[in-house]
């Protein structure tokens, strides 16, 4: 079975679920990463077909997904291969999320066979679930892969005419809820160096390569990714509401969340 694990994780969460749960089910064979969070990639060039697996990930963000990483998992070409949806959030809540991905999925010729959520250390309040997925959560998602692995090879057996998962079993309503913009725009400090390690690793282009000290409001999406390279933390965000953002979802969601298997 050829395995593919596609994933958008600006901070490195999303990445490793993604790759904990796609390396079981490859079980050591062959397995390609597809990088969603590159800016400028062309991923109309990834066509896979059936026989085939695809693990894609994407980060929660207010219960739902981020329009780029939607964009980009539709110029995939699914051609019948089967996929699972993994919603990837900071303890809170998937809400629509889940639900969101997997038509994306369906929409790109993909065939849903499970849908996974898991949790993993918020990108904007990193107090928040800090250092997981952990090694229990590892534990969980490679049993979860285990279990996916056994669907994926009774689609096999049935020539693709398994029934796949019904759509009422992944949470979410449609409509989804409207897109809610955080607002939280990272800027540079006086200590910029101007190496431009920021600029060239923004998933969306929102700073320029020759004022890597900006922030380009109307691009960003305050994915945090630039706040977790920048090597000598130049680049932030304001501190006090960020900490308002902790002591909230301390307040909505006290105890560890769980990671969650639909199949």
């Amino acid at each position: 079975m050829k395995v593919s694990a596609a994933y958008f994780s600006p901070t490195g969460g999303t990445e490793k679920v993604v790759k904990i749960m796609g390396d079981e089910i490859a079980a050591g064979g062959q397995i390609r990463y597809i990088d969603l969070t590159q800016a400028g990639c062309n991923f109309a060039k990834y066509e896979m077909g059936k026989g085939e697996i695809l693990v894609a990930g994407v980060p929660v963000f207010c219960g739902r997904v981020p329009t780029v990483c939607i964009e980009r998992i539709k110029k995939i070409k699914g051609g019948g291969a089967m996929a699972v949806p993994v919603a990837v959030y900071g303890n809170r809540a998937v809400e629509d999320a889940l639900l969101e991905l997997s038509d994306a999925l369906t929409e790109a010729g993909f065939n849903i066979i499970a849908g996974v959520e898991a949790v993993a250390q918020h990108s904007i309040a990193p107090a928040i679930a800090e250092g997981r997925p952990d090694a229990g959560d590892e534990a969980e998602l490679k049993l979860f892969a285990q279990t996916i692995k056994g669907q994926a090879a009774l689609a096999q057996i049935e020539g693709g005419s398994a029934e796949f998962m019904v759509e009422s079993e992944i949470p979410g309503n449609r409509p989804y809820q409207p897109m809610k913009d955080v607002k939280l725009y990272p800027q540079a400090d006086e200590r910029c160096m101007i190496c431009g390690l920021c600029a060239s690793k923004c998933p969306v282009g929102a700073i320029p390569m020759s004022e890597p000290y900006k922030t380009d409001e109307t691009r960003c999406i305050s994915c945090m990714r630039c706040v977790r390279l920048c090597p000598i933390g130049s680049r932030s965000v304001d501190a006090e509401r960020v900490k308002g953002t902790e002591n909230h979802l301390r307040e909505v969601c006290p105890e560890r969340n769980v990671n969650r298997l639909y199949v």
